[in-house]
């Protein structure tokens, strides 16, 4: 397991919910990755032109995680197979802890995942082992649900 060091602001401990229970990761996550993505559609017109129909800018985020203790990798696991890797939504929140004021993921994105759909095809993690201990590897992909 690797070691934790106590709470260090100014990093990112998420925090995943959803309607059958809750993660609260122990250690930080290594990386927040956003995106935009624009959602568009493309057509000819009768004329022969083209034409593009913009309906909305998508965002998405990717997680990072180097090391994490084993007991939550068994909750984001049992979270994937139950409930994220269906594509149900969940809560994401970057920093439960509100130690990030001031940086751009936590001022633009904190709370902005309400309905955070996982868009994952699988979850692999990759154990390492260091002079740290073993650490696990993941990435995890989400996109926020839009209503229409």
């Amino acid at each position: 397991m690797p070691p934790t060091f106590g709470i260090q602001p100014g990093f990112f401990y998420p925090s995943l919910t959803w309607s059958l229970g809750a993660i609260n990761w122990q250690n930080p996550v290594t990386a927040l990755l956003p995106g935009h993505k624009p959602a568009r559609g493309q057509n000819i017109s009768l004329a022969g032109l083209p034409e593009t129909l913009h309906l909305r800018n998508d965002i998405a985020i990717a997680l990072v995680c180097n090391f994490m203790h084993k007991d939550d990798l068994t909750q984001i696991l049992t979270w994937f197979d139950d409930w994220g890797g269906h594509g149900k939504p969940s809560a994401l929140v970057f920093d439960r802890l509100n130690t990030c004021s001031g940086q751009l993921e936590y001022d633009r994105y904190n709370t902005f995942f309400t309905k955070a759909i996982c868009t994952n095809d699988k979850m692999e993690p990759k154990r390492l082992t260091s002079a740290r201990g073993i650490l696990w590897v993941y990435t995890l992909t989400f996109w926020q649900e839009h209503d229409e």
